[in-house]
């Protein structure tokens, strides 16, 4: 798994993530190496209503800053979908409020000294 942190614009990371050592890996498994890689994601594992298990991942940095892709070569298996089918939820992005007509942006959700 490769998880490429940080702006798209600037100069973002990438973190190798290995999953060796078996063929087969639960999603308690990949979620504790993203978590282990301190590589800015969280992983979670949320249990669903009907008890399906979902991996969530949430960037450590909010705004545009903690944008990330996730990529892999891993395949499915026993009818399972692989990680290379995750959508986004939400996209990354920068607060933004207007202020006399003028836009002003804050990566951390927070305004102070805006006006």
């Amino acid at each position: 798994i490769t998880l490429t942190v940080g702006d798209p614009s600037g100069s973002p990371t990438d973190h190798v993530i290995d999953l060796s050592g078996g063929t087969s890996h639960s999603l308690n498994d990949i979620r504790n190496a993203i978590n282990s890689a301190n590589a800015g994601v969280k992983a979670n594992l949320v249990t669903a209503s009907d008890g399906k298990q979902y991996l969530t991942l949430t960037s450590v940095d909010s705004g545009v800053a903690g944008t990330f892709s996730l990529a892999t070569t891993m395949s499915t298996s026993g009818g399972q979908p692989s990680l290379a089918t995750l959508t986004p939820y939400t996209t990354a992005s920068d607060a933004l409020i207007k202020v006399d007509g003028i836009n002003v942006k804050s990566s951390a959700n927070e305004f102070s000294g805006v006006v």
